[in-house]
């Protein structure tokens, strides 16, 4: 699982930044070479049920290290993390061409 710190744009999901040094993001890009099929989920909890939903965004994963696919994904997460302003993130970016969506949502029907 990786925390999806970027957002979407069009049909593309911009995870997170990943850390060189993580030796669970090296497992994580390794997986990603080996199988480039990957789901986004997102979710959100409530104490009241009734507000429970997820969405899942498929697709196929490409490891930007550099080049334009990563600049847009550090300028996204630049753009919506002011923090990243004075400290751009420095490690390659898992950016997914998205094909698909499913999702849930709590209804009394």
């Amino acid at each position: 699982m990786v925390d999806n710190a970027g957002g979407f744009e069009g049909r593309f999901g911009v995870g997170t930044v990943v850390s060189p040094r993580s030796i669970s993001s090296s497992r994580r890009l390794r997986n990603i070479h080996e199988n480039p099929r990957v789901a986004l989920l997102c979710d959100h909890y409530d104490d009241d049920w009734t507000q429970l939903w997820w969405v899942r965004a498929d697709g196929a994963a490409l490891i930007a290290d550099d080049g334009p696919a990563r600049a847009a994904a550090v300028e996204m997460l630049v753009n919506k993390y002011e923090q990243y302003a004075d400290d751009v993130p420095s490690g390659p970016v898992i950016v997914v061409d998205i094909d698909s969506w499913s999702g849930w949502a709590y209804s009394s029907a």
